[in-house]
């Protein structure tokens, strides 16, 4: 009997010390880590006030990240970012639209119509692997909406992503809406 109320006694001490000493959840700890730079970086930390914070979520390379990606790009052979290539391949086809009309531009219009095919082909191809590309697990990010005084001391309504090392330490990158 005495064996027993001992075990007893033992289990409720051990479980109380458990739960007291229970470690600080992912989304405390990036929480935390928001407040910590908000106090560090807000020119007029009187005047914050937190509205919300987003849930935890997960952060993965994209395909965009990769050297296949830029060996497509390469091959793509336009500058700039994914939209802009996409604008700049509707105004290749625009342009062959426009020049159907005159006989004497056939050599440019072949040339054109080559290249819009070729990045098109590429670009399916890029879709085609973005689709299908599973990311590698690089962290965290949460969104954080807050009212703070700006540079002329009005207090507005801010939203900044910040995003997380993969053990939450430190934040590595903040993003302002």
């Amino acid at each position: 009997m005495r064996k027993s109320y001992l075990m007893i006694v033992s289990v409720l001490i051990f479980g109380v010390v458990f739960v007291g000493c229970k470690q600080q959840s992912n989304e405390e700890r990036a929480k935390k880590l928001i407040a910590e730079w908000m106090n560090e970086n807000i020119d007029d930390i009187s005047n914050y006030q937190p509205v919300s914070f987003s849930e935890l979520d997960s952060v993965f390379t994209e395909f965009i990240d990769t050297d296949e990606y830029l060996k497509l790009f390469n091959l793509a052979s336009i500058g700039g970012p994914y939209d802009r290539r996409r604008a700049f391949f509707q105004e290749l086809a625009n342009i062959e639209r426009d020049f159907r009309n005159f006989s004497q531009q056939q050599v440019y219009l072949d040339s054109v119509r080559f290249y819009i095919n070729k990045a098109r082909e590429v670009l399916a191809l890029i879709d085609e692997k973005s689709e299908a590309y599973a990311g590698e697990f690089v962290g965290w990010i949460m969104t954080h909406r807050f009212r703070a005084s700006n540079a002329l001391g009005a207090i507005i309504m801010q939203e900044m992503d910040f995003y997380f090392d993969k053990e939450i330490i430190k934040i590595v990158d903040i993003d302002f809406d």
